[in-house]
């Protein structure tokens, strides 16, 4: 973990309200893994916001080490980041959290995202490639919608969705779900996404006997386990506890996790 002033390579829109910035000279000693974030300040010399923004690592290119994140323009922090111009600095803290392990004997896995959750999944098919994979992807309409780029071209098969039928299949991911499950027969599920979407999802996986990892997206404060902003419940041992999003998290087993 690194706090070091980046350089901003790109910072595109790629929809209404939705950009993909680049940023390289991220210093890190560990591998990347799917499902890490960073904590950004909005610039190197911008002082009007006191607390980082995490944001998803969703692609590490290979070629550059360019590291993508995808972010919905929604409040200061995000509109100042916006603003950002290449060649601009800005403060980056991370890769922070706990990413994606899987077990060798994961050979098929399905990606299921929601909205801004679809961001890190992007990711975690470059870097699980060389797995069978398939995604199911959903957004509220077509201008929600995120475009998988390069991600599109590792999996075998991907399933698009829009609550309002404007882009794909006319209703929610879990629905393909349920139709598509007899056809993919995954070993493992790795989802990102609204907490609805997410507690349907383990109710199909406990249903169909499925083992599954949750990307967990809560507000941080520090995004280093010391304020407990970012607490959730996790089960262990018939018990629940809470557990912190930033350090335990954001991947935890999905099977675990306790919705209100």
């Amino acid at each position: 973990m690194t706090n070091t002033i980046c350089r901003v390579e790109y910072n595109d829109y790629i929809n209404k309200n939705i950009k993909k910035m680049g940023i390289s000279g991220i210093e890190h000693k560990r591998e990347v893994l799917p499902g890490q974030f960073l904590h950004i300040k909005p610039g190197s010399d911008y002082h009007g916001l006191l607390l980082r923004r995490p944001i998803s690592i969703s692609d590490v290119l290979p070629s550059t080490g360019i590291m993508e994140i995808i972010y919905l323009i929604k409040g200061p922090g995000t509109a100042e980041l916006s603003r950002l111009k290449p060649g601009d600095g800005v403060d980056v803290l991370g890769p922070l959290g706990n990413g994606l392990v899987l077990d060798d004997n994961v050979k098929n896995l399905l990606l299921i995202g929601g909205g801004m959750g679809v961001a890190p999944l992007l990711y975690a098919a470059r870097y699980y490639k060389h797995l069978s994979l398939n995604g199911i992807f959903g957004w509220r309409d077509t201008g929600s919608l995120i475009p998988l780029g390069a991600a599109k071209d590792f999996m075998d098969r991907v399933y698009i969705c829009t609550q309002d039928g404007s882009t794909g299949h006319r209703g929610l991911v879990t629905d393909i779900f349920c139709e598509r499950v007899e056809d993919i027969r995954p070993d493992m599920v790795f989802a990102c996404g609204p907490v609805a979407m997410l507690k349907e999802v383990q109710r199909l996986c406990t249903r169909f006997g499925l083992d599954s990892r949750f990307s967990m997206e809560e507000r941080m404060g520090c995004g280093v386990g010391s304020c407990m902003t970012c607490a959730c419940k996790i089960e262990r041992d018939g018990n629940w506890q809470y557990e912190r999003v930033c350090c335990d998290g954001p991947v935890f087993n999905g099977q675990r996790v306790v919705f209100d």
